[in-house]
């Protein structure tokens, strides 16, 4: 979530909370009540899209690590084997290990050290590797493969995650559009109340955080006086 978006999720929170504090004048069932519960919908969906997005970014991470590593460990086996099964041949022997690199760049060298052991597979059991070191191989290759496909459909989900969270603080922010006309003309006669809204529904520029907390509905007491002149930011 970017800076703007966060600012928008807090104050997305204050307008909620100021609403819940404030039932006494906007209940549930009034026009106000309903907006409030319309934005109480969207902070939830923009909470829960990017607790999936963000699920889907770590599942996809670790399954591309874990099945990275254990690739890269048949690799080592093949490639150290392959150098001692290649030592007295006269071509410059293709057993070296890649550094590392992204997932498909080490697939690729799985798959050339995999040629190259196939070659040569008498010699590789010769020299203490197991019948099915070929087979074991492929196997783990193979989960590297699907990894790297997860991974890549992952990053399409976020994607869409991304789009749909933009969408829910674009209906929010019009929910908000509604608010001001709303509680600014029911809270007219409150000088007091009208300057909290004011202050609830501005756009904080003073600082950002890196954790964006989740929005707390409970009442709370609000600023003494401030002005209910201040133009509110959109």
């Amino acid at each position: 979530m970017d800076r703007a978006s966060r600012r928008k999720y807090q104050m997305f929170g204050r307008v909620l909370h100021f609403g819940v504090g404030n039932r006494d004048v906007f209940p549930e069932t009034s026009a106000a009540g309903k907006l409030f519960s319309q934005l109480a919908a969207h902070i939830a969906a923009i909470e829960a899209f990017l607790v999936r997005r963000d699920q889907a970014r770590g599942e996809a991470r670790k399954l591309n690590r874990d099945t990275r590593n254990a690739v890269r460990h048949s690799m080592r086996a093949i490639a150290a084997t392959g150098r001692r099964a290649a030592k007295d041949e006269s071509a410059p022997h293709a057993f070296r290990m890649p550094a590392r690199g992204a997932s498909e760049v080490t697939l690729t060298a799985a798959r050339r050290l995999r040629e190259e052991a196939e070659r040569r597979k008498d010699r590789f059991i010769e020299l203490g590797m197991p019948e099915t070191f070929i087979a074991d191989h492929d196997a783990v290759v193979a989960e590297l493969a699907e990894a790297v496909a997860v991974q890549q459909d992952s990053r399409s989900a976020r994607h869409q995650f991304d789009e749909t969270i933009d969408k829910a603080f674009d209906e929010g922010m019009a929910v908000l559009a509604d608010l001001d006309v709303t509680v600014s003309n029911a809270l007219r006669p409150d000088r007091v109340r009208l300057a909290a809204w004011v202050g609830a529904r501005r756009l904080d520029r003073s600082h950002d955080v890196a954790d964006v907390p989740a929005a707390d509905p409970s009442p709370s007491s609000q600023p003494a006086d401030p002005d209910p002149t201040v133009k509110v930011a959109s």
